[in-house]
């Protein structure tokens, strides 16, 4: 082998067999969720319980969600923060001057939606006619793009949106008060099945073009610069943990019960963990099978930007290169 070669490979060699004695050098990571723990980060979870981020030679926290956090400032302030959110959040940020890049996405597509009643047809956006929909922030936005691109207009389906917020929004619901309200499509319908005994239907925004990232990772400019190594090897551990958690749902779901989910929260419950795991899958594997799980396709993100752009969900459009970043990927076998 040429001396430019086994330079190459070299560093490759030492991870896979010492990954400790590059955890010297590696200062300890923390990964700030956007939400409390629960199936939606599982593959997280799992990465954590199986240590898969320790093999990697890496020391790496994770926290849940707790109220009044801002996670861009969070992560401005320590750049060996790693956090998650929306693609929309995150463009808002950068577009306010936060130093900070995405570098995977969890969820290939959003998992937001709305939700009604049984007796509440909702199949596709004309069953919204003449209903009441219940919405949240950016949720009116949201619709409006989604009806455009289905060549609908704002006249041709007549709806009354109002926006609420979370607290009672499933008495509404169920009171009749509101046709259907917003939701993620991965856990609150599955949370009205298992405490009301009733099975909602369910719309997803992205059937209709709302195709914007999810549980995006971002990451400090400065720790993408100076370890892009280290967000390597903490990528493959993450995604590592994510196409585990799909070979035995169930066995996902008890060790997120057993050792994550707080006992006094409505996600301390089996079956809820399960049917959110098997719901989850659509949105973690990659719409194009040739790509790696957790990849941002540059083209779909630049797209998608400019439509939040465009429907001022977002403050001002950011060009890709200057939003994301691919430090790496290893392709997995699902």
């Amino acid at each position: 082998m040429k001396r430019r070669q086994l330079l190459s490979v070299f560093p490759l060699l030492l991870l896979s067999r010492f990954p400790s004695q590059l955890a010297a050098t590696i200062p300890p990571l923390t990964l700030q969720l956007d939400w409390k723990f629960n199936a939606q980060f599982a593959g997280v979870l799992l990465a954590d319980y199986r240590g898969y981020y320790r093999d990697a030679g890496l020391q790496v926290k994770v926290n849940p969600w707790e109220s009044g956090l801002d996670l861009f400032a969070m992560v401005t302030r320590d750049q060996f923060t790693i956090a998650c959110c929306e693609q929309d959040q995150l463009l808002n940020a950068q577009a306010e001057g936060y130093p900070v890049t995405a570098i995977a996405a969890m969820l290939q597509t959003s998992p937001l939606g709305l939700m009604s009643r049984p007796d509440t047809p909702l199949n596709s956006l004309q069953n919204l006619q003449g209903k009441t929909i219940g919405v949240h922030n950016n949720g009116k936005k949201i619709l409006h793009l989604i009806t455009d691109l289905q060549g609908l207009g704002e006249d041709s389906i007549k709806v009354k949106v109002i926006e609420i917020p979370y607290k009672n929004k499933i008495k509404r619901l169920l009171s009749g008060e509101l046709d259907a309200i917003q939701c993620y499509t991965i856990d609150e319908p599955i949370g009205l099945e298992v405490e009301q005994k009733i099975a909602p239907n369910v719309l997803k925004f992205s059937n209709f073009g709302y195709q914007e990232y999810a549980q995006v990772i971002f990451a400090h400019n400065h720790l993408i610069q100076q370890y892009p190594q280290a967000l390597n090897r903490f990528l493959r551990a993450t995604f590592q943990g994510w196409e585990n958690a799909f070979i035995d749902i169930y066995k996902t779901a008890q060790i997120l019960i057993n050792y994550y989910i707080n006992p006094d929260r409505s996600y301390y419950n089996l079956a809820y963990q399960t049917q959110s795991l098997q719901g989850l899958r659509e949105y973690v594997i990659p719409l194009n099978k040739q790509d790696n799980l957790g990849e941002i396709d540059p083209k779909r993100w630049e797209l998608m930007s400019k439509r939040l752009a465009d429907y001022q969900l977002v403050s001002k459009f950011i060009p890709v290169e200057k939003s994301i970043s691919n430090v790496g990927w290893v392709k997995l076998s699902t």
